[in-house]
This record gives structure tokens, sequence and C-alpha cells, in this order.
């Protein structure tokens, strides 16, 4: 076949070539880099350029017929697909604004670290024990920065963890809680002492007994909020999804509302001048 012949098959390619383009850089476009969006983007651009490379290489180079081209054409039919199924997503992702999904244990320091540096206004934790925040370096030194500058600048701190005296606390997924609980008390307590008066009653710690349960953990600051569930039975959530939103998100909100819940009327207050 001749390249005159081939013609029409050039003229198919072109269109498509171009639509793909014009949607790509569209969708891209929209998308910044470093968001879930711009992931999702560059995935799914590269999928629709190794489809049309296959189609280019068997209809410009080896002289593909036009029906044999039809056929090659077809096979991008899967990736504009996944491409519709990514615009969907990526739609929802930014009406629920959200981040960041991926498994807790995939967080870096990083990201616990600006939790607590960005916290200037409001600080909530909510988990079994809260310990890692007390003796991981860094996260330990930044944990009493962040408690000790929002208590002083007249911030809102809420700390909810198990009740040390709970019957459930040395059976929950078969681990003992119990001095986890006290190590927590005790970091906190040691920031509490420093202050004034008036600046401990931004501190408030509260304990949930065998009454309610615990299912996930929470932690946010005024900008975004950082929720994965609890397993029943596995050892550690690290490998459990976690979600992380704007502050003023839908879904952060409503999570805001149910920690407000189990805060005021299920969390007992714990008297830090006895640690």
């Amino acid at each position: 076949m001749s390249l005159s012949g081939r013609k029409p098959v050039a003229v198919l390619l072109v269109i498509a070539a171009f639509a793909l383009v014009v949607g790509g850089v569209g969708f891209y476009l929209h998308s910044p880099p470093d968001s879930t969006g711009g992931a999702i983007a560059v995935g799914v651009s590269s999928s629709l350029i190794a489809s049309f490379v296959f189609a280019v290489v068997g209809a410009v180079l080896i002289g593909t017929r036009a029906t044999d081209l039809r056929e090659s054409l077809s096979t991008l039919e899967p990736s504009l697909d996944r491409l519709d199924n990514a615009a969907s997503i990526l739609a929802q992702t930014e009406t629920a604004q959200v981040q960041a999904l991926m498994p807790k244990g995939t967080y870096d320091g990083d990201e616990w670290l600006s939790l607590l540096s960005g916290a200037h206004r409001s600080l909530t934790m909510v988990g079994h024990a809260l310990d890692k925040w007390c003796r991981t370096p860094p996260l330990e030194a930044e944990f009493r920065a962040a408690l000790s500058r929002l208590a002083r600048e007249g911030g809102d701190i809420r700390l909810l963890i198990l009740a040390k005296q709970a019957k459930r606390v040395p059976n929950t997924r078969r681990k003992e809680y119990t001095d986890r609980i006290e190590e927590t008390l005790r970091v906190v307590a040691g920031v509490y002492r420093s202050l004034g008066a008036a600046e401990r009653q931004s501190l408030q710690v509260r304990t949930v007994g065998d009454k309610l349960e615990m299912p996930y953990m929470a932690v946010a600051n005024e900008n975004f909020m950082i929720v994965a569930p609890y397993p029943a039975t596995l050892q550690s959530s690290n490998g459990m999804p976690a979600i992380r939103v704007a502050a003023n998100s839908p879904i952060a909100e409503e999570f805001d509302s149910d920690i407000t819940t189990l805060f005021r009327d299920h969390g007992r207050p714990v008297d830090l001048n006895n640690y």
C-alpha cells in the first residue's frame, strides 16, 4: 500500500491524537501535579498514550488496513472508560475536599508533624492511647510544643482516649493499653503544670469507658483532618485506609460533630493534677 493510500488512516489518527491531547491536557491542567487528581491524570494519560502508540505503529508503520485500524483504535476504549471514571472520582474528591487517601502507615512523619506545627487555633486528637505522639522523636517534642502554644494563645485542645480502668482495655485487639495511657497522661500533665490557671482551661483531656466504642482514630487542626477506622481484631491499624480532608469539608464536619458528642456527652474529664 502506498503512502497516499494511507491518508485516510493518517487523518483518523490525527483526529484521535488531537482529541486525546486536548482531553488529556485539559484534565491534567485542571489538577495540580501534587494533587490526587494530578496522580489520576498521569496514570490515565500514560495508558492513553500507550494505547495510541500501538495504534500508530500498526496503522502507519506496518500499514494496517482501515478495518484493522478501527480494531486497533477500539483498544483505546478501556482507557477512555478509565478517563471517564477518573473524571468522576476527581469530581467527587474535589466536592468532598479529599486531599489524600492511603493506608495510615504510609503517612510519613512530616505529615503528622505538619498537623502539630500547623495548629494555631485548634487541635483535636482521638485515639486509643495517643502514646505514639508522646514517645516518638521528633513528634514528642512537637506535641508538647503544640499543646503549650495553643494553650497560651487560647486555642481549643481536645484529647480523647480510652479510660485506663475500662474492662476492655487489656483485651482491645489483645493489647495492654494501661501503661500507654499512663504515659500519655504523664506527658500531657507535664505541659499542664507549666501553664497558668487561665491557660489550663484550653487543655481538655477526656476518656471513654466501656459503654461506648471508639471505632476510629482522628486528628485535626483548623486546616485539615486525618481519619482512619480501627480494625476489630488486627494488631495494627497501619493498613487501614486513612483519609485526609479539609477541615471545612462535609466529611470533616460530620466527624467533628461526632467527636464533639463523644467528648461532651460520653467523655469523662481527666484531672491532670493527679499525674
